[in-house]
């Protein structure tokens, strides 16, 4: 079976990046297990850059609400990164979040795991009507993607969703998510 996290960043439950990311899943419930993380709704604090990665026995030595995050990343074969699109790059949570995969960068230390291999897919919508506003969110997710290896294995970026529940109006990008979701899970 295969192992899927999924982390959302949007503040809005059941908005139109969380409506995106499940229709992505849907296919593959027989499938698939998934650990849903909503950063909104977790207590964590953002990297302080004190290079301490993996010193304590786990990736990180700041004591906070990732662990349970950090220990289904340890044994997922997909990460999809759900984000609204905010200022052309990620929503805050998640971005904070990024900072700290430092240390799957440098797993190199007993008992270290790294993200190498594993499935990236990205999921995120915005209001904006023209699809270059994704540039910034792309390249920060492909950049990320090749620093700690994993492969990316699809990325679907969706323009004109102003209203919090445009997404679930919109049949062809749900069944779109479907089919890609079918395919890549």
């Amino acid at each position: 079976m295969t192992k899927v996290t999924l982390i959302l960043g949007s503040p809005r439950k059941g908005g139109n990046t969380e409506t995106l990311a499940e229709a992505f899943l849907s296919s593959s419930e027989k499938t698939a297990r998934v650990d849903r993380f909503r950063l909104q709704e977790m207590d964590f604090s953002g990297c302080t850059d004190c290079r301490q990665c993996w010193s304590q026995g786990g990736p990180c030595v700041i004591e906070d609400g990732l662990k349970p995050l950090y220990a289904s990343l340890k044994d997922s074969d997909a990460i999809l990164f759900a984000s609204p699109l905010y200022w052309y790059s990620w929503s805050g949570p998640v971005k904070t979040l990024w900072d700290r995969f430092l240390p799957f960068a440098y797993g190199d230390k007993p008992g270290a795991f790294t993200l190498e291999g594993k499935k990236a897919i990205l999921v995120s919508a915005a209001g904006d009507a023209e699809g270059s506003c994704f540039q910034g969110l792309l390249f920060s997710f492909r950049r990320s993607c090749s620093l700690l290896k994993m492969t990316i294995a699809g990325e679907f970026c969706f323009t004109g969703l102003h209203g919090r529940d445009e997404a679930s109006k919109r049949s062809e990008l749900l069944q779109k998510l479907r089919l890609a979701g079918q395919s890549v899970l």
